[in-house]
């Protein structure tokens, strides 16, 4: 649910961009997740979820809600905007037992 009231008085600026990402990690068992800080901690998250866990089997998702989870960044323009979804993309990955 949105609250309707909430964003009638939300003053925004006309020239931001807003970039959703959803992780693939690949196949295996979960063995570590690294750059959950990285998440926490950057100045351009909006908003992420990370469906993962040491131990856990992924698999490549046969459809969306099976994506092991997704991140929203914002930024000034776009270019900036997937420069810094790249950058999280590098620094949030998985590595997978042997």
């Amino acid at each position: 649910d949105v609250d309707d009231e909430a964003m009638k008085n939300l003053c925004l600026p006309k020239e931001k961009c807003v970039v959703m990402r959803f992780f693939d990690f690949g196949e295996g068992v979960a063995k570590e997740i690294h750059g959950k800080e990285y998440l926490k901690s950057h100045p351009n998250m909006i908003d992420y979820q990370l469906e993962v866990k040491p131990g856990d089997k992924l698999e490549n998702p046969k459809y969306g809600r099976l994506r092991p989870g997704h991140f929203i960044i914002g930024a000034d323009t776009y270019e900036e905007a997937q420069k810094v979804a790249a950058d999280v993309l590098e620094h949030v990955y998985v590595t997978f037992e042997e």
